[in-house]
């Protein structure tokens, strides 16, 4: 990531609402998240920097 601005990890259930989210350092280049409180099924995950948004879908399973 370019810019110095720390960035926000989101995770979204499938109907859009944040059940988790934290801050990201714009220098870490990477993170874990821990999804192993969230139930099983569909999410979204947002990264947003101070370069854009981008969003993907992922399965919960346990």
């Amino acid at each position: 990531m370019p810019s110095n601005h720390s960035s926000e990890f989101q995770i979204m259930n499938f109907i859009g609402v944040i059940v988790d989210r934290q801050k990201v350092p714009a220098s870490s280049g990477e993170f874990t998240i821990n999804t192993s409180e969230l139930p099983e099924g569909f999410y979204f995950c947002r990264l947003i920097t101070a370069d854009g948004t981008e969003t993907a879908k992922f399965i919960v399973r346990h």
